[in-house]
């Protein structure tokens, strides 16, 4: 489960500053819950070309500045490491895991836990009604695939983390994207969808329903404030061990 809440996480993209100095971020509170799962309280704290990630007694760092994501866990005070460029590998390579035992079960017919039948068809994206979440207004979009309602999103217009992220570290997840979408079988179909990805331009999703697996996520707190650059460094007296060690995952 840890495992699996860290691929997701890993997908989002995260900002930076200079060591030793505070500047003034974003913090941004979240509940996530259904698709099996009991809810989840998030908070992620954005920076430039920093990001730091908790829920529960995990914790996530990506630094562009030093090219290094730690991952911690706070409860056993243990953390791993590795660089940007070996992380990138290593989610490409559990996505084709994932692929590749979703493919299995579905030709077995068996029905993913968690996942919906995929959804085949034409990708529509019309507006829906505006919501005010967590004190921020927000657009409201209805997704259709295939003529049936998929997910429904509000977004909004006075966060955007672009101004925060260098052009450098945008197209690098964008290369990743790519060969994220690449691998297919993953990926819900309109996620490659132009319209669909103009949704989230210039803004930040502040809450989103899956009409399929029944996931749902919604801030609950945002903050504008200065954060100290110690938050995301290595964490001190902490134990540094080997990635599958702190995860359980079974050497090969």
């Amino acid at each position: 489960m840890k495992r699996n809440g860290a691929i997701l996480w890993a997908c989002v993209v995260g900002l930076v500053l200079l060591l030793g100095t505070a500047e003034a971020g974003w913090v941004i509170q979240a509940e996530s819950s259904g698709g099996n799962m009991s809810a989840v309280q998030e908070t992620t704290w954005f920076q430039k070309e920093k990001i730091r990630t908790e829920g529960g007694d995990v914790a996530h760092i990506m630094d562009f500045a030093t090219r290094r994501v730690y991952w911690i866990d706070m409860k056993q005070r243990k953390y791993s490491s590795m660089t940007i460029e070996e992380f990138k590998q290593f989610l490409l390579a559990s996505m084709r895991q994932a692929d590749a035992a979703m493919e299995e079960m579905r030709k077995m017919g068996i029905q993913v836990p968690g996942q919906p039948a995929v959804t085949r068809g034409k990708v529509t994206v019309g507006t829906g009604p505006g919501a005010t979440v967590a004190g921020y207004a927000c657009d409201g979009y209805r997704v259709s695939v295939g003529g049936r309602l998929s997910e429904e999103i509000w977004v909004t217009r006075k966060i955007d983390l672009t101004s925060e992220m260098g052009g450098k570290m945008k197209r690098e997840f964008e290369d990743l994207e790519r060969e994220i979408r690449k691998m297919g079988t993953a990926l819900k179909p309109e996620a490659a969808d132009p319209e669909y990805a103009k949704i989230y331009e210039n803004g930040y999703p502040m809450r989103i329903l899956d009409k399929g697996s029944g996931f749902a996520r919604e801030v609950t707190r945002v903050e504008r404030k200065d954060i100290s650059a110690d938050i995301f460094m290595e964490p001190k007296g902490y134990a540094k061990v080997p990635f599958n060690d702190l995860y359980g995952i079974p050497r090969e």
